[in-house]
Order: structure tokens, then sequence, then C-alpha cells
């Protein structure tokens, strides 16, 4: 993915968190910002549902966040980094968070957001299950 992006992927086990209320899925998420040195945002993210985090991911994969309508990966190379991020997202339910309000690729430079790192721009796509936390992060400069 390096050849493409500037930012991470990771995943980590959840099986032993508590995440039945929201409280308890936002401290795990300002968690695991700790741990990987990027700003807890605590009440400040953006809850998405499933379908609208896969389709932010695609664009996120696809187009620069600082030059929107830059392409940066063949539509190949998106689709497979989008299911590889993906694989561990089932039937079970998912709970889905970003720190963007919009997108930077709807309409007018849409969209406002809490950084995630000291960058120009960046972008945090989270899908959270029972057994699975995937973070996926976008970093780009203008």
């Amino acid at each position: 993915m390096k050849e493409f992006y500037w930012g991470d992927v990771f995943a980590l086990i959840t099986s032993d968190q508590d995440i039945s209320t929201e409280e308890a899925r936002l401290k795990l998420l300002d968690k695991v910002c700790n741990s990987e040195n990027l700003n807890a945002l605590g009440t400040s993210w953006n809850q998405l549902t499933l379908d609208q985090a896969k389709e932010l991911l695609t664009k996120a994969l696809t187009y620069d966040l600082a030059y929107s309508s830059d392409r940066i990966a063949p539509d190949d190379k998106v689709q497979f980094f989008k299911a590889e991020i993906l694989k561990y997202i089932g039937d079970q339910s998912t709970y889905c968070f970003t720190n963007w309000f919009g997108s930077p690729w709807d309409g007018e430079r849409g969209g406002g957001w809490n950084p995630l790192t000291t960058n120009t721009l960046d972008m945090g796509i989270i899908f959270l299950t029972q057994t699975k936390l995937t973070f996926a992060y976008f970093i780009s400069e203008d």
C-alpha cells in the first residue's frame, strides 16, 4: 500500500473489549489513537453507517485528500486494498467512525474534520466489531 498511500492500516482484536455503549466505543477509539500517536477525539468522532464508511474508504483509496480530483491508484488496486481492509468485516454488527464531517470528494470541498495528525490533511475510517477493530488513516499535504 505504501506505493500509493501515506498513512497506515492496522487491525486489533476486540473480543476482550466492551463495546456495548457509545461511551465504551469512543473510549476504545481514544485508547487506540493514544497508542498509535494519533490525536484522541473523544466525542468528536462522526459515526457512519457501514455503507457510508465503505463509500468513504473507496474514495480515500481512489483520490488524494489535498487534490481531491487527482486519482492516486488504479481501480484494480483500489478494489484489492478495499477487500484487504474489509476482510474481517462480515455479517456481524459493525460500528463505523471517521474524523470527517462530510467528504472532500463531494460537492464544493464539502465537510470539515478533526485532525488525527499534525499533517495538513488526514482522514481516519474505523470499522469496529465485537471481534476486530480495523483502523485506516490517510494523510496528505497541499
